[in-house]
């Protein structure tokens, strides 16, 4: 996969995509005809394939970054822990779903 690590600077502490972004500011490199988080990618590269129901997630916190020692894999719930200790117990947790009806929520 040396198309993808030369869309990567590795100049930094944070090795930053320099390929397509989506939406959202993650970087999108093409995998088999199929778009998939930069990041991503550069797990999968480093340590092997992860189950798609496994997210990636990055220690830097900065979306671009494809350095293989900010990544680590993740499931829901170890993320869902993750959230709540970051926010805090003083803090009110915004609602995240939709609405049904004014006042109530989906999930």
């Amino acid at each position: 996969m040396d198309a993808f690590w030369r869309q990567v600077d590795r100049a930094d502490e944070c090795w930053l995509f320099h390929g397509s972004v989506d939406w959202d500011g993650y970087g999108l490199f093409m995998v088999e005809g199929h778009p998939q988080k930069a990041h991503r990618v550069a797990y999968m590269l480093t340590y092997g394939r992860v189950p798609t129901t496994t997210k990636i997630l990055h220690r830097c916190r900065h979306k671009r970054c494809c350095n293989p020692e900010h990544l680590y894999a993740s499931t829901g719930e170890e993320r869902f822990w993750r959230k709540v200790h970051r926010r805090g117990s003083e803090e009110c947790w915004p609602w995240q779903g939709g609405l049904t009806a004014p006042g109530y929520g989906t999930v």
